[in-house]
């Protein structure tokens, strides 16, 4: 990562719509002449979205995150990783998913320091826990974390988890912090990983995004 922790250098290869975005928060975009496009600069984040399955990524790229349909599946290479919709869905709700989930991992590494502290190291070390290296991503909303948003992540069982609470500045509280953290751990394997991170938004809803095993 940059040594300015506010800063986080991110490039989206957006094979869908035939264009590559240097950061998901603005408008710049790079026409894509080839299907592999030529970039060597260091980065923290490379999103690929809709990749072939035999895609590969030229770069130096601290994490490169393949952003795929429910029953995709892909062989990674080293510093590769696949997160996977949890549900079917066509091209333009593809495109709204992976922006969210874009929105939402690359929050929780801006506008720090944050309660907690954590840094792109966690979240590289759960997905390589992941069987495969390939993770899920659901997610929840709610106004405010009562019994039922309890009730629903005990319905799910975890084996490896990274989590992204989203919510205004204002409305975080340890306490939640803490409630939100006992709910996953009470769902986790033995021997499983979990980091939780925060990302702050102006959505008048609380959002937890969980990326997790099968």
């Amino acid at each position: 990562m940059s040594e300015d922790q506010c800063s986080l250098t991110v490039r989206i290869v957006d094979l869908l719509n035939g264009h590559e975005r240097g950061s998901p928060f603005g408008p710049k975009e790079k026409q894509l002449t080839t299907a592999q496009p030529e970039n060597n600069d260091d980065c923290d984040f490379c999103f690929v979205l809709r990749a072939p399955e035999d895609y590969s990524v030229r770069g130096n790229h601290y994490m490169t995150l393949f952003l795929d349909p429910a029953d995709s599946q892909r062989t990674l290479e080293a510093g590769c990783f696949q997160i996977r919709c949890e549900r079917p869905c066509n091209a333009q709700e593809l495109v709204i998913w992976a922006d969210q989930i874009m929105a939402a991992l690359c929050g929780v590494f801006l506008d720090v320091p944050k309660i907690p502290c954590i840094d792109l190291a966690d979240l590289r070390v759960v997905l390589h826990n992941a069987k495969g290296r390939s993770m899920i991503a659901r997610a929840y909303q709610f106004g405010t974390f009562n019994t039922e948003a309890k009730r629903v992540l005990a319905g799910q069982r975890f084996q490896s988890a990274f989590a992204v609470l989203s919510l205004k500045k204002q409305d975080f509280s340890p306490e939640l912090f803490s409630q939100i953290g006992s709910a996953l751990e009470q769902n986790l394997d033995d021997e499983a990983l979990l980091a939780v991170g925060v990302n702050n938004h102006q959505h008048p809803s609380t959002r937890l995004l969980v990326l997790s095993d099968d």
